[in-house]
């Protein structure tokens, strides 16, 4: 038997002298071909309480949801996973993922990878639109930036104009590349983009543009109205949409901020609160 792992990184050149000798294999009339889907959810509970000595169903979640099943991305990540409740991309990415991404993307030249560094402060899914507004080039620009991502099995198509990152992994590894005020900045911009085109598409954003707004003012004390303000808005529209969930999960982030800078406040946490229990 022979077993074969293709890494989503592993380089053009290895990937066709490999092919290479396994198409000669696959011809001889002895040989079939086994191709291993992703683990199931089972597979992976099962895998992390023997790697653990139990069962933890959070854990075993949310490395589903990080790798898709993916077996080598799982092991690395049970392998380097805290399991101990810190949310932060650093802690849940392992170093050894962050070393080879970073070191795979950064070998195809400086656009792609800061491409991909913006792209994953929007979100695991993107567009190419937003990205340019960002950086103030062309889509034409970051599309091409994006072609050796794809290639090296990064990002992937969604449509015409929307891009994805394949596995949400390879979103965090990303995304914990930056450091926490290069996020923060990234976040106002996108925020600003995403008003400017509500604005004139008539889109309505109003959560997104809260959320990174919410995102920079954690470190960027001063945007802590407009955050607050921008919350309340998407609670509201949410509410208006009978999105009571996404309505009470807005207003709970517009009191933390508050809670963390109440020399910046422009209304009190109690108002706030109030509308809370409404939601």
């Amino acid at each position: 038997m022979i077993v074969v792992v293709f890494a989503p990184w592993t380089d053009d050149v290895s990937a066709k002298r490999i092919g290479a000798v396994l198409s000669e294999i696959v011809r001889q009339p002895i040989a079939r071909v086994v191709e291993i889907g992703g683990l199931s959810a089972g597979s992976v509970d099962a895998l992390v309480a023997a790697r653990r000595g139990s069962a933890n169903p959070t854990l075993s979640a949310r490395i589903l949801e990080a790798t898709d099943g993916n077996a080598f991305l799982v092991t690395q990540l049970l392998n380097g996973a805290a399991g101990d409740g810190d949310e932060s991309p650093e802690a849940f990415v392992p170093r050894s993922v962050l070393a080879v991404l970073e070191a795979r993307l950064q070998a195809a030249n400086t656009a792609t990878w800061r491409t991909v560094q913006v792209a994953s402060v929007i979100g695991r899914e993107f567009s190419i639109d937003v990205v340019a507004a960002v950086e103030g080039c062309s889509v034409a620009a970051i599309d091409g930036a994006l072609t050796f991502a794809a290639q090296a099995g990064v990002v992937e198509d969604v449509d015409r104009s929307w891009r994805r990152f394949v596995h949400s992994l390879f979103h965090d590894a990303t995304y914990a590349t930056l450091t926490v005020q290069e996020r923060a900045d990234l976040h106002a911009s996108i925020a600003a983009v995403l008003a400017a085109r509500a604005q004139t598409n008539e889109t309505r954003e109003l959560a997104r543009i809260a959320s990174h707004l919410a995102a920079a003012a954690k470190v960027q004390p001063d945007l802590v109205p407009r955050a607050v303000s921008a919350a309340l808005a998407a609670a509201d529209d949410a509410a208006d949409q009978l999105a009571w969930d996404e309505a009470a999960v807005l207003l709970d982030g517009a009191a933390d901020l508050l809670d963390r800078h109440p020399e910046r406040a422009d209304r009190s946490v109690a108002d706030v609160l109030a509308r809370l229990g409404d939601a």
